[in-house]
């Protein structure tokens, strides 16, 4: 519809006068051009013109033919569970395909039917020789392919277990490379998720995704020449200096070195993310389901690997790391990070932290996890303080910081 609408208002405009009854409907000529309301010549009309034919032809194809059985496929109930394929190999275990069981195995079993001959003995020697280098390489083809499937599985498993860390981080990256009023919202969000398991994480997640996706639109729509960036200005007698308020909101125009891409990049890999997100759990729900497995999330990666396998090799004991590897060492990995905040920052939140390490590098486990639970409300507390301090106060107050100075 929306196409639709686009189609007739670009087409009904090249009429006679039509400029003038947008006027009179309160639509000045500077907002249709904003709109993408303008004359065209008949050649650039047609080039214009084929874009959102283009969409609507290709949304109505999408939507009459091929949108139910879309609907169809991607709904978990309505598959059934698959069965177990019945195997290619044959039935004495071996990994040597059917089709190369008529191969001779040996120049003995080749004598026993062909004349011994020196030449022919040769030429089936080789003969044999060659099939079996085949059968060799399609072998090691097979386990190659079967660890790569494997690999692959292993690693889409891992992004479902950790994609709500990585679109907490990337929401943080978001608001510290671009710092303002708007992205305070993902700081917080952010932070507030920490103290709370999947389920909350899952939900902050989705309020994410709504906030990206209206920040995008908003800063798209900002960039129309009806809106004046210069309205926003402030001007401070006390310092002299001329301050922009939708800056200091979160709101930028394009000119010759910023480009509009370069505004939202930030936003469009932020909702790259959030769709990566959504397409590791779907397609982990789908495949849990073909394989008659329960729908909900596995909880670590190799559920059969506990600390009793971790002497047996190196495989189980990477695989149990992989496990529970924070969950061991979470609390060494942190106090080294706290260590790292500390030499990098050298200011008062280093001291801050100087002090919770010292806190909390004696106590036993067992006191350390109540303590843990202030040192985790401490961070919710002061990450958000700090951001606040970075964005300031709105520019009209003109209030002279002394550091500014």
């Amino acid at each position: 519809i929306y196409s639709m609408l686009i189609l007739i208002m670009m087409y009904t405009y090249q009429f006679d006068n039509f400029p003038q009854y947008w006027v009179k409907l309160g639509i000045p000529a500077a907002l249709q051009l904003d709109i993408g309301l303008e004359k065209f010549d008949t050649t650039e009309l047609f080039v214009r013109l084929l874009t959102p034919t283009f969409f609507v032809v290709i949304t109505v194809i999408q939507l009459y033919y091929f949108h139910k059985d879309f609907l169809a496929i991607s709904d978990i109930k309505s598959r059934g569970t698959s069965s177990v394929r019945p195997s290619d190999r044959p039935s004495d275990g071996s990994s040597i395909p059917k089709s190369e069981m008529s191969i001779p195995m040996s120049p003995t079993d080749t004598r026993m039917t062909e004349p011994d001959t020196p030449s022919k003995d040769t030429r089936k020697s080789f003969h044999i020789l060659t099939n079996l280098t085949q059968v060799k390489l399609h072998f090691v083809g097979t386990q190659l392919l079967d660890g790569l499937i494997q690999l692959i599985e292993l690693v889409w498993l891992y992004l479902e277990l950790h994609m709500l860390k990585i679109i907490m981080f990337s929401a943080m990256l978001l608001a510290v490379y671009d710092v303002c009023v708007l992205h305070f919202v993902f700081v917080i969000l952010a932070v507030i998720s920490l103290l709370f398991g999947s389920n909350i994480q899952n939900i902050v997640a989705h309020i994410i995704s709504v906030l990206v996706s209206v920040l995008l639109l908003s800063k798209m729509i900002y960039q129309i020449e009806y809106i004046k960036h210069d309205t926003w200005a402030v001007n401070c007698t006390e310092t002299n200096t001329t301050y922009n308020t939708a800056e200091w909101i979160g709101f930028h125009k394009t000119d010759f070195e910023t480009s509009l891409p370069n505004l939202l990049h930030g936003y469009i890999a932020l909702i790259m993310v959030l769709t990566l997100h959504a397409v590791v759990t779907t397609r982990q729900k789908y495949q849990r389901h073909l394989r008659g497995r329960p729908l909900s999330r596995p909880v670590v990666m190799f559920p059969r690997v506990t600390y009793k396998e971790v002497d047996k090799d190196v495989q189980h004991c990477v695989k149990y790391l992989l496990n529970f590897g924070f969950y061991r060492f979470g609390v060494e990995i942190c106090l080294m990070a706290v260590v790292m905040l500390i030499g990098t920052r050298m200011d008062l939140y280093a001291m801050f932290y100087a002090l919770w390490l010292c806190l909390l590098i004696t106590p036993r486990r067992q006191l350390l996890s109540k303590i843990w639970t202030v040192f985790k409300i401490f961070i919710v507390f002061t990450i958000p303080l700090q951001y606040a301090f970075v964005v300031g106060q709105p520019p009209a107050f003109c209030i002279v910081y002394p550091w500014d100075e």
